[in-house]
């Protein structure tokens, strides 16, 4: 095995391109791997940065306007449960 890895070794400077293009592509794993684990372990192995999650709420908000959307959904915001109710009496409903 020793002598496999020295042999390769050797073989690097002798094939540049072969070189540049295999330690590009272990770079690229490299980095996608980080990233999609970055994503994944915020998602989905930490909780929320909020105090109470109980009072966590989704909301969806209805686009009465046409737009590009064919489902008349706006993205859903989430927002804690004060800062909804702050936000619904500021809201001149009638």
């Amino acid at each position: 095995m020793l002598r496999d890895v020295q042999y390769g070794l050797r073989m690097m400077p002798k094939n540049p391109g072969f070189t540049f293009v295999a330690v590009l592509m272990l770079a690229l794993a490299i980095g996608a791997n980080t990233a999609a684990f970055t994503v994944l372990n915020t998602i989905f192995l930490h909780s929320l940065p909020v105090h109470e999650q109980s009072t966590l709420i989704a909301v969806n908000v209805v686009n009465t306007s046409k737009s590009d959307r064919s489902d008349g959904f706006l993205p859903i915001s989430y927002l804690n449960l004060p800062t909804l109710l702050f936000a619904l009496l500021q809201l001149p409903l009638f």
